[in-house]
């Protein structure tokens, strides 16, 4: 750490240390809630957002003439409230820029004067500089960087796949539902839980536990090709073909396994 930055960081530490000042942390902290619940809510327009950038830098301003009574050098928790203070000023003014510039609808942030979400001009991060209160973006990765991307494809291609989840109750001898993937087909880090997940989309009327079951404790206890295994931690592709899953106790009779 260079010695600009420690300066820096002791210079506002001790700002704090003044005696003197026409305004309270928690006053000031009071007035902010209310300004970004009033101009910077669940609704927003241009008109309220400009007013709420003009409300917040008046608080900034107004925070410089802010002081503690509590001076003392340990567990001193009114200096702590008043460095948040700062962090949460810094923050409102970003959020409410930001908001300010986004001329569209996105998640929570609601324009009524814009209600449509827009990819072309604002599928990007908002970047702000309170140097210069400046606003930049940079583009939203679509696209994993370091690793090829993949996609979860369900369905049997290959009738002779080594890789088979079989559900068999034990009221009906025959298997009453099969589903199958070829070994290209098992995403990196398929787990069983995740093939039954995919076979239960197929069928909806099928269900199964995720409980404390056959002594495995957890939400993914099962007995797995008669051995009592955990659904979560064990990779498809590690398990010997067919593989085979039986309902539990109590559950005969049932499309569950």
């Amino acid at each position: 750490m260079n010695d600009d930055s420690v300066d820096q960081a002791m210079a506002r530490l001790g700002r704090w240390d003044r005696r003197d000042g026409s305004e309270t942390v928690d006053g000031l902290k009071r007035e902010l809630q209310t300004v970004m619940e009033q101009y910077c809510g669940v609704y927003r327009d241009e008109a309220v957002l400009r007013e709420g950038v003009a409300k917040v830098i008046e608080l900034e301003a107004r925070l410089q003439n802010a002081h503690i009574t509590d001076h003392s050098k340990v567990f001193n928790t009114a200096r702590i409230e008043a460095l948040e203070l700062e962090n949460l000023m810094d923050i409102a003014l970003a959020t409410v820029c930001s908001a300010l510039e986004r001329r569209e609808s996105r998640g929570a942030h609601s324009r009524v004067d814009y209600p449509e979400r827009d990819d072309v001009h604002w599928m990007r991060h908002s970047l702000f500089h309170k140097e210069g209160q400046r606003m930049d973006y940079k583009p939203v990765r679509i696209k994993p960087i370091s690793v090829d991307p993949f996609r979860r494809r369900r369905g049997c291609i290959n009738a002779a796949s080594p890789f088979t989840a079989s559900i068999r109750t034990k009221t009906v001898s025959r298997t009453c539902r099969t589903m199958c993937w070829t070994k290209a087909e098992i995403w990196p880090g398929m787990m069983l839980l995740d093939a039954l997940l995919e076979l239960k989309a197929q069928d909806e009327t099928l269900s199964f536990r995720r409980s404390c079951q056959e002594g495995v404790c957890g939400s993914d206890g099962m007995n797995i090709n008669g051995r009592k295994r955990s659904g979560l931690r064990h990779a498809l592709a590690s398990l010997k073909s067919p593989i085979e899953l039986t309902t539990a106790a109590g559950t005969a009779g049932e499309s569950a396994i």
